[in-house]
């Protein structure tokens, strides 16, 4: 393990006190070894610091660890990524689209690269039987989809999912039984689980909520093992999420020296699928990973938030480096990680990370292309114009995410040019750290809204 960078170890500190971050965990991976900074507390009432080996929930970067489980079903022979869903899942019931069934049209490769067109799905809580995740994707048949399969792009935890039914499918094992034999052992990463029995033991972080100063215990651990595949159950380390890095950095080898993918599919995965319309996201989306483009450098990872924390995980292909951050207050954690990913890349890594834009000018004429509704799952927009500026005003229902209550929130959407804007609340704050966008049909319509990575099919 490499020593602690004084620079690095005093940004991350400063910025976490800036945030009022309760606990949070930062890694670095360079060629000479990690670093690994702690800040902060795991818990309160009574105080229990928050180390480097202190799990934290990972949201959504659970996504990767899915990815591969599919992948190694591919090096086995056992998965096609251009056959019909239904081919491993064939009792599996998404309901239809244009006559035909969605697992017939739909493909593992879309599924991935999040171009499957399926919405993101409702969030229910469907238990913590061996059959949870089976209740939580057949849900799914209740949505429409938002385009059809392998046209366009559109983050859907749906998706991973429907990934994640394949690997019970073929493994025999449920979704997290089958990660932790066939990844996490392997691999060992020993500090990763979804066994609530050991988070329990611990050394495990709460998570928290924090306003005026004030650091509030969020007391529902998670929405269910359902959504595990997607991201609802995993903890972390940043060293693990590191490690676990080294997969895609070395061809397919762990940090322990143990083969987990074959080279050809770690590529594979690393290889653009789908163009994302939303560039403060991703320029491409690979078989699991997002992909950036920065001046010559190819930057991969996944952002992650979940009821009691939030993750990154970022890579840089051509220096073998990589970012881990993990907080406890996942309101902040995206912020956190992208303050300190910028840090780290430019200070680190000299990267030429790009800034955010600065709002522009828009015509009358293009205002007027944006103006309707636009819907998905428990989540309608509706885009208004007063002749010269866009406004959102976006309705929600208790099953449209992980931690909102129905609500009705208004933006003000200041143009980034192109089809880009930033949603900026009414009391002037922006919406971060990305930003959203217009996608387009073939025919030039605007079709789809981009709330950051969320897409909703317009309806007007």
């Amino acid at each position: 393990m490499a020593g602690h960078d004084p620079r690095t170890r005093e940004t991350f500190h400063d910025v976490c006190r800036e945030l009022g971050v309760v606990g949070a965990q930062l890694g670095v991976l360079t060629p000479e070894g990690a670093e690994l900074y702690a800040f902060g507390s795991a818990r309160l009432e009574p105080e229990v610091e928050l180390t480097d080996r202190t799990a934290i929930q990972i949201g959504s970067t659970t996504k990767l660890f899915t990815a591969v489980q599919i992948m190694q079903l591919v090096d086995r022979g056992l998965v096609d990524l251009d056959a019909p869903v239904s081919t491993y899942v064939p009792r599996l019931d998404l309901g239809s689209y244009r006559g035909a069934a969605v697992t017939q049209q739909i493909t593992p490769r879309m599924l991935l690269s999040m171009s499957s067109g399926l919405d993101n799905g409702r969030y229910v809580d469907t238990g913590d039987e061996r059959d949870s995740v089976r209740r939580a994707t057949e849900l799914i048949a209740e949505s429409s989809l938002k385009f059809p399969p392998g046209t366009g792009w559109g983050y859907s935890n749906a998706s991973t999912n429907v990934s994640g039914m394949i690997i019970e499918e073929l493994s025999g094992l449920p979704w997290n039984e089958a990660l932790e034999r066939e990844l996490l052992q392997p691999a060992g990463l020993t500090d990763t689980t979804t066994a609530l029995s050991r988070q329990v033991i611990g050394p495990t972080s709460v998570g928290f909520e924090v306003a005026d100063g004030r650091a509030t215990l969020i007391d529902q651990w998670i929405l269910g093992r359902g959504y595990g595949p997607a991201g609802s159950t995993l903890t972390s380390t940043a060293g693990d999420l590191l490690g676990f890095a080294k997969i895609f950095l070395g061809g397919g080898i762990a940090g322990n020296g143990v083969r987990i993918l074959s080279d050809e599919s770690v590529r594979e995965m690393q290889r653009p699928q789908a163009t994302v319309p939303n560039a403060s996201v991703a320029d491409a989306w690979g078989l699991g990973p997002l992909i950036r483009e920065w001046g010559g450098h190819s930057v991969l990872g996944h952002p992650g938030g979940n009821r009691s924390g939030g993750s990154q995980l970022d890579w840089v292909l051509d220096q073998g480096s990589a970012v881990a951050v993990l907080c406890n207050v996942p309101a902040v954690s995206a912020v956190l990680a992208e303050r300190l990913t910028r840090h780290v890349f430019q200070e680190r890594f000299g990267l030429p990370v790009p800034d955010r834009p600065e709002p522009t000018s828009i015509t009358a004429d293009a205002v007027r292309d944006y103006v309707g509704d636009y819907v998905r799952d428990e989540v309608h927009t509706r885009i208004e114009s007063d002749g010269l500026a866009l406004s959102a005003t976006v309705s929600t229902t208790e099953e449209a995410s992980i931690y909102v209550e129905p609500r009705v929130q208004k933006y003000t959407l200041l143009p980034l040019g192109g089809d880009s804007f930033r949603m900026r609340d009414m009391d002037g704050v922006d919406r971060g750290p990305w930003d959203s966008a217009f996608a387009r049909d073939e025919s030039g319509r605007v079709a789809y809204f981009l709330s950051p990575f969320f897409a909703s099919r317009r309806e007007r």
